[in-house]
């Protein structure tokens, strides 16, 4: 009896997500100026990805698009988490 409840728990949970490796991952972008001061923020949220470096890397990639990019940055730096 003990078993079917936790199973039934267990696949109750499954349903409402909660065995998804997937997950939201919110990166932090930061650029910079050719003397290393910031020069703006901005924030991207990429929904159902498999980890934080997934999200790292995609974050390389838009960050050039992103509506906040200042245009006369230099560098830029991604911190992601979930």
């Amino acid at each position: 009896m003990k078993h079917i409840i936790w199973s039934s728990t267990f696949l109750i949970a499954c349903l409402l997500g909660a065995c998804s490796s997937e997950k939201d991952v919110t990166c932090d972008v930061t650029w910079k100026a050719q003397d290393d001061s910031e020069l703006g923020r901005g924030e991207i949220v990429y929904e159902g990805l498999d980890d934080v470096d997934a999200g790292l890397e995609m974050c390389k990639e838009d960050e050039m698009d992103h509506e906040d990019r200042p245009t006369d940055s230099v560098s830029f730096a991604c911190s992601c988490s979930t």
